[in-house]
């Protein structure tokens, strides 16, 4: 079972950034970053996992478990939840009760 560090390390370079690049894009220090790819930082911020995980295109769930299954998220999924993120709590419910009228 890989750890967080080796699956963000991983995930960062599949991506082509570096620690930098990626640090600006999940609004996290460059420093942060190293620390938790190099096991210092045993405990991330729950918010700073995951914006990382948004940025490389996973989930949190893939992050921190041994659950390959959802690992990797779409355009279209990210485009939905970014969308989901803006909407109000009422129009948020309402959404997820669709979601459950529709589902097979």
């Amino acid at each position: 079972m890989k750890s967080l560090a080796e699956k963000i390390r991983e995930q960062r370079k599949k991506q082509g950034y570096t620690l930098q690049e990626l640090a600006d894009k999940s609004n996290c220090s460059k420093s942060y970053l190293w620390e938790i790819e190099n096991s210092k930082l045993l405990r991330p911020s729950g918010i700073k996992l995951g914006n990382i995980a948004e940025v490389l295109g996973v989930t949190v769930d893939f992050l921190v478990s041994d659950n390959r299954l959802n690992a990797e998220v779409t355009e279209q999924e990210n485009f939905l939840v970014s969308k989901f993120r803006q909407l109000s709590a009422k129009r948020k419910q309402q959404v997820l009760k669709f979601i459950d009228i529709i589902k097979d």
